[in-house]
């Protein structure tokens, strides 16, 4: 039986936990936006706080049934299905005409992050050789990932202000 850790499975790891990432990466970003969503959608404080946790909400649900996909899917095509919440969901947030389609693409993008979260270390300990398993898909890569963002979060934020900035004097 091969016990190394070839590109192919590394990469498929680091696929694997990117649902980490990506939950770490969305809670650094809106802490530096609620200023702009305030502004452009004319939010209430009570809005704006049901904006940022809309999130939370779809990520508890998204995880709460996400064993339901993989036990039908499996973990690949499970993943696959997830990235593409990711997907719509960054691009809807992005491309969000009104406050309600907002919210729909971010509870979509927490559906995600809920549901890659639990099955991103399924995956991985289903294709890691058995003397890896525990190290890669307990919380050590996925929480790196996870916590990485939020190393500095400040300037995640500088640099979509200053792309906004930018853009307006364009």
């Amino acid at each position: 039986m091969n016990t190394k850790l070839n590109s192919l499975l590394v990469k498929s790891i680091v696929v694997g936990a990117l649902g980490g990432l990506l939950f770490g990466f969305d809670t650094a970003v809106i802490a530096g936006t609620t200023q702009q969503l305030s502004q452009v959608f004319s939010l209430t404080p009570k809005e704006l706080g049901f904006t940022v946790s809309i999130a939370l909400l779809g990520t508890i649900i998204g995880a709460m049934f996400s064993g339901i996909l993989g036990d039908r899917l499996g973990g690949r095509e499970s993943l696959r299905i997830l990235a593409g919440f990711y997907i719509i969901s960054a691009l809807g947030c992005a491309f969000a005409w009104n406050w309600p389609s907002l919210l729909v693409f971010r509870f979509m993008g927490g559906l995600g992050i809920g549901g890659s979260s639990v099955l991103g270390p399924v995956y991985i300990a289903e294709i890691a050789p058995a003397r890896w398993r525990g190290l890669l898909s307990g919380d050590s890569v996925e929480e790196i990932l996870a916590d990485f963002p939020d190393l500095k979060p400040a300037d995640v934020q500088a640099a979509i202000a200053s792309a906004a900035a930018s853009a307006d004097h364009c």
